[in-house]
């Protein structure tokens, strides 16, 4: 018993030493607090736009703030302006034409001394789109084979209940689409309800055999033109004429982006 306490005593000082260490390093950084907040896609540069408020814990008339955005081999620098009080903003540009990860660092300096300090780090700057499929509902999808003893059919769906970030006001356009081999063969416009704020669609009916891989996708487009399409699905008809769901793929993670021309 008295050895169990010990070592009760033991693990509990040693949390509470790295709890302190912990906070004893936070409080050695810096910055106190940031704020990246993604504004819009600029169709012209193909660029995403966001937002970057950045507070220091400590400021002096002679710092200065700049931000390097850094992807692949490609590094832009953007001064920060000084808001005061701690506190400097600047607008980030991140190309949307390349993919691959990204590193956002801040270079502080301050009484001839320079400091970088990694503010985020992301695997995919489609991550940070501002339109995004927030909640959507779906009906099926259900096979029905065709009539006449062919195995010719079709795979239908719908969508409802379905909510779009960076589309607030019904200020876009939604359209519920299905490929078939890799074509796409049908598509359906999608309505905006003013009274809920949401999205629906009417029923998309995909013509399709068996062995065949129907994919589902939400293209929806801003009030700025560019098409955000985002994968909701695979499926496959079995010989059987069941639908089956195909695991999803990589690619499937981030919509596909079309500029308008």
């Amino acid at each position: 018993m008295k050895k169990s306490l010990i070592v009760l005593l033991s693990g509990t000082l040693l949390l509470a030493l790295g709890m302190g260490l912990l906070k004893w390093n936070e409080a050695r950084k810096p910055i106190a607090d940031i704020d990246l907040e993604p504004v819009r896609v600029n169709a012209s540069t193909h660029a995403l736009e966001a937002d970057l408020t950045l507070t220091l814990r400590e400021d002096s008339k002679d710092t200065v703030v700049s931000v390097e955005t850094t992807m692949g081999e490609n590094t832009d620098t953007t001064e920060l302006a000084v808001e005061g009080d701690g506190h400097y903003t600047g607008r980030l540009s991140f190309p949307l034409d390349q993919r691959g990860a990204c590193a956002v660092e801040a270079i502080i300096t301050r009484d001839g001394t320079t400091r970088r300090e990694t503010l985020r780090t992301y695997e995919d700057i489609f991550s940070l789109l501002p339109v995004r499929v927030q909640r959507c509902w779906r009906v099926g999808p259900k096979y029905q084979e065709g009539s006449l003893g062919l195995h010719n059919g079709a795979l239908t769906t719908r969508v409802y209940d379905l909510n779009v970030a960076g589309m607030e006001g019904g200020s876009g356009a939604v359209e519920l689409r299905g490929y078939c081999g890799g074509a796409l063969v049908r598509a359906v416009p999608g309505e905006w309800d003013p009274d809920s704020g949401l999205y629906s669609t009417g029923d998309l009916e995909v013509p399709c055999k068996a062995e065949d891989t129907v994919r589902i996708t939400l293209l929806c487009q801003d009030a700025d033109g560019v098409a955000y399409e985002f994968t909701t699905g695979r499926w496959k008809i079995t010989t059987s004429g069941k639908v089956e769901e195909v695991p999803e793929r990589k690619q499937d993670s981030y919509p596909v982006l079309t500029w308008p021309e």
